[in-house]
């Protein structure tokens, strides 16, 4: 038996709690004002009253309201419905007037569940244009997620093919250690790509625990300092002791903070400066990380934390979306703005708790 599912077929989609709660809400919100409505007009029903005429306009709130919830089954369904319960009363000539005759009701009638279908299938045909447009982006990223990916794989492996070409002819002088040595580089990049390429690809599992931030900024910086040596521009903490800690995953809050400080270290250069500040908004442990280097264009803002927007020297371009997942994991968030000292400043948000 065939399994296979095309690229064409649709997958219903799956509700959650959350999503059958709030539709059960906007059922019992469109019910109860239909009822509503139905109970003063019932209520006045032995008067000749003007209120009457309102009364048969303001059914148009539940019939639309049903008509945005539930697409095209609201829209015909709550006319239907209103339609029945007023119709016995219709019939019988009840609250008739001169402004609400029999013709009348009947044309309202049929307002109703014109109104209702036509509402319906709008909201349906809006929908679905925006599910293909949706579509459509999925398949733009995907095309660039996957060039991405073959830019990444073909650019060491054509390198370490030229290599081996080279090692093949066995040249007179051939530099053999070199060549071995430019092989071992480009296999370890290989490796990078795809141990950050999982990363990004995998569910974020987190471990939280009682961490001290201001620690973990300190052994981040040391490790970052050991890479760069002399390369490694100035850098300054503002931590208050009274605010360093959250709960968080450290393992991964470090790999956060190496990949936006890597980045920062990078821009800044050797003559540069770097400012980390920790700070306590409300329920939140902020971490601005802010650089003197040249910043980040504002139209490329959002854009940096997609994977491949990389334009850094030597990177994967999967550090910063990396990061922005781990964040996201958390519960909190990583954005990048303007700097005071000139370059970018990246700001990561956790809850405290």
């Amino acid at each position: 038996m065939n399994t296979s599912l095309s690229c064409g077929d649709s997958v219903p989609a799956i509700e959650s709690p959350d999503m059958k709660r709030t539709k059960v809400i906007q059922f019992i919100i469109v019910f109860a004002s239909a009822l509503l409505i139905a109970f003063y007009h019932f209520k006045m029903i032995s008067e000749h009253s003007q209120f009457h005429s309102l009364h048969y306009r303001l059914n148009y709130i539940p019939i639309i309201l049903s008509a945005i919830w539930f697409e095209i089954q609201g829209g015909i369904i709550a006319p239907i419905l209103i339609t029945f319960l007023y119709l016995p009363f219709a019939i019988w000539g009840f609250g008739m007037d001169h402004t609400n005759t029999e013709l009348n009701i009947y044309l309202e009638f049929v307002l109703y569940n014109a109104v209702g279908w036509i509402a319906g299938w709008l909201v349906h045909l809006r929908i679905k244009a925006e599910e293909k447009l949706e579509e459509s982006k999925r398949l733009a990223l995907l095309g660039e997620f996957a060039a991405g990916v073959v830019h990444e794989i073909k650019n060491p492996v054509q390198t370490i093919e030229g290599a081996v070409e080279l090692l093949k002819k066995k040249s007179v002088g051939l530099n053999v250690d070199e060549i071995l040595s430019i092989v071992h580089d480009e296999a370890k990049r290989l490796d990078k790509f795809a141990g950050e390429f999982l990363s990004l690809a995998k569910p974020q599992v987190t471990h939280k625990i009682e961490t001290d931030i201001t620690k973990l900024l300190e052994v981040t910086l040391e490790r970052i300092g050991m890479a760069r040596g002399d390369e490694m521009p100035q850098v300054e903490i503002y931590a208050p002791a009274d605010i360093s800690s959250c709960v968080c995953d450290p393992l991964q809050i470090e790999q956060v903070l190496v990949n936006v400080i890597g980045n920062a270290v990078e821009a800044a250069g050797k003559t540069g400066k770097i400012k980390i500040s920790v700070a306590d908004i409300y329920h939140l442990l902020s971490i601005s990380i802010e650089d003197s280097g040249p910043g980040v264009e504002e139209s490329e803002r959002t854009k940096i934390f997609e994977p491949f927007r990389s334009k850094r020297k030597g990177g994967t371009g999967l550090g910063l979306p990396i990061s922005k997942k781990i964040v996201e994991a958390h519960g909190g968030r990583i954005y990048c703005e303007e700097s005071l000292l000139g370059g970018a400043k990246f700001v990561i948000e956790v809850p405290k708790s």
